[in-house]
Order: structure tokens, then sequence, then C-alpha cells
């Protein structure tokens, strides 16, 4: 085993070899992140689409859960939910002269568009970039157009009174910094960068899910450790025993905390 090397940076992103996905059905760990946090963004966007022949972008779009939300609502003209990798959309949602697929990688400057709505979540921290994706992503609004960003905020795992939780998470994070340029901690930071773009009624929203017996978060925090599992091993001083216990008592409920929870800023352009 190996300490984790904090100097170290890996040129990976995220989705290449962070995960094994044979090792999870990806889609379902996609749709447990959409039960928990769907409600939230749906009731923030719902007080956004009272114009007719709004036209939406869902960047990062998952699960595709609220690109077709969106596209129900009787404001929305258009959807597009757009992604680096598209085959499970492709095998979930269906296309219509009102929703469309887009596959594109951020990092690339092959696609532009012209919005109402913009919706990114859980992405940019996932992004080394993400301060000058940003900028180009609010180019891509109209004026008096929206911007939904929402990625985690972390409470310390310090905080949390159950140390195989707090060890295991620790790692998780700091696997993700050094592997894929990660930053939990950047959702503090959404605020001035609205403000620094220029975007006004700016306002923040957190919210921060349990994870306890049957919750959402608690199953998709276990299998994103056995996706990770290997990774995990490779890479910090975790042993497998300490790791799988770490899953599994999740898995069964025996782990009561608060996960790492949603913080959304919302400005207009």
């Amino acid at each position: 085993m190996r300490g984790i090397n904090m100097n170290t940076k890996l040129n990976e992103n995220y989705g290449d070899k962070i995960f094994c996905q044979e090792m999870v059905d990806e889609m379902y760990r996609l749709e447990l992140v959409s039960k928990t946090y769907d409600f939230i963004s749906q009731r923030q966007i719902s007080s956004l689409i009272t114009q007719p022949n709004t036209r939406c972008l869902d960047i990062g779009s998952g699960s595709g859960s609220m690109a077709e939300w969106l596209s129900k609502q009787p404001n929305v003209k258009e959807v597009t939910a757009l992604d680096r990798f598209v085959h499970l959309l492709e095998s979930k949602l269906s296309v219509s002269e009102k929703l469309k697929i887009v596959q594109h990688d951020l990092n690339d400057d092959d696609y532009s568009g012209e919005f109402d709505l913009i919706n990114i979540r859980f992405v940019l921290m996932h992004l080394r970039d993400r301060h000058n994706l940003l900028k180009k992503i609010s180019k891509w609004l109209k004026p008096g157009g929206w911007l939904i960003v929402s990625d985690i905020i972390d409470i310390s795992p310090e905080a949390v009174d159950d140390p195989l939780y707090r060890k295991v998470m620790s790692t998780m994070w700091q696997v993700l910094i050094n592997s894929i340029g990660t930053d939990k901690n950047w959702s503090n930071q959404l605020n001035s960068e609205f403000q620094s773009l220029g975007f006004r009624n700016i306002t923040n929203e957190v919210y921060l899910p349990p994870i306890s017996k049957d919750s959402p978060m608690a199953e998709f925090w276990s299998l994103t450790w056995q996706a990770m599992h290997d990774r995990l091993l490779e890479m910090s001083d975790l042993d497998d025993q300490t790791l799988t216990d770490a899953e599994n008592r999740l898995i069964r409920g025996n782990m009561v905390a608060l996960s790492p929870g949603m913080m959304t800023c919302i400005g207009q352009k």
C-alpha cells in the first residue's frame, strides 16, 4: 500500500479510469443522485421558466432526469441534454423535436448556443479549468437568461462521529483531487464568481441529505466506493478490509451522518 502523494496529479478526467463501472450499474448510481436532489433543482427552476418558448441547456445530464423533466414543462420550447458520455442518456431518453442529446466535452471549443436557462449540476467541481469554463458557459446565455450551478458542499469529515466514514470519505476526496483535480470546496466561490461575471438577482441554497438506513445517498456512496475500490487501495493507505467494511456498513444502513450536500447558485445575466 502507498500513502497518498499530495504532489502528484494524474492527467485524467472524470469517468476515464477513476470508476470501474463494471462493478456497478452506472445508470442506477446516477439515478440515486436524481432521487436525492431533483426535487430541489425542479423547485428552483420552476420559478425561472415563466416565459413561453424557453430554450434550456442541461449540462452533464447524467441520468437525464432533469432534461426529461424540463422537456415536460409547458413554457419550455426546447431542451438540450449535453454530456461527455451519452450512451446512458441515449438508452433512457426519448429524443424528440423538443428534447435532443448532444455529445460534447466542455474542455473543447466546438460547441456554442443561445439559451434562456442553463442548468449544470455536479460537473464543474471535477474540471480543472472550471473558472474559464464557467465564463464560457455564461456566454451561451441570452441577456436576461438564468444560470443554475450546483456542486458539492462538504461538511468536514472530521465533524462526523464515525471514524470509518471519516477515513474513507477523506481518502476518496484526496484521491479525486490527486487524480482529476476535483475541488470539493469550489462551491464556496460560486457567489463571487457570479458577481465577477456581472450576474444579478443572485441567490444561494444548500441542501445536506442524510446518510441513514434506506437513504439513496447511503447507497450512492457505497456504490461509488465500490466503483473506486481498486483506485482507493492503489493511491492510499487504506486496506481492503477497512474499505469493504465501510462499503457494507453504508449499504446496511449502519452509518448515520450527513452526506456531502449540494450548493446551488442562481443568477440572471
